[in-house]
């Protein structure tokens, strides 16, 4: 296990949220904790052909961590077409020069979510909320 991991998995939520200045986290729903992912590897200059959405992301991502008027992004498209490398490329970016934490959130996580909400606000972080791979069905009931 990666000693940074096992160093935050003592810490409580707040105390993890507050003792880092950007980075990745994952929740865990069976210990009600957030934990650190490993580094981001991500870099906009390895993304081509998608000028004017590294732009207008990058834009609207820098305005959030200012402090100023942002969108909500919602990025679709086939597997495999660069949606999660453009996401994590531009929080790279972001993050390199402002106090700002990604959070990413699997589909069966979804239901957690005004508790997961909650224990970000108290932290008074700017936290990005990334659901990655959502798909619906009538089948699924993890939106339920």
């Amino acid at each position: 296990m990666n000693i940074i991991k096992k160093i935050f998995t003592y810490y409580n939520n707040e105390n993890i949220l507050n003792s880092i200045r950007s980075g990745i986290l994952e929740w865990d729903n069976l210990s009600n904790n957030f934990y650190l992912l490993d580094s981001n590897e991500h870099d906009l200059n390895n993304l081509h052909n998608i000028e004017v959405q590294k732009d207008a992301l990058l834009s609207n991502t820098i305005a959030f961590a200012n402090n100023k008027p942002a969108n909500n992004a919602l990025l679709w498209g086939a597997r495999g077409t660069g949606k999660s490398s453009l996401v994590l490329s531009v929080f790279k970016e972001v993050s390199n020069k402002k106090d700002l934490l990604l959070l990413e959130l699997k589909t069966n996580q979804i239901r957690y979510l005004s508790f997961i909400l909650r224990k970000l606000k108290k932290s008074n972080r700017k936290s990005i909320i990334f659901c990655d791979d959502f798909s619906f069905s009538l089948e699924n009931e993890n939106f339920i």
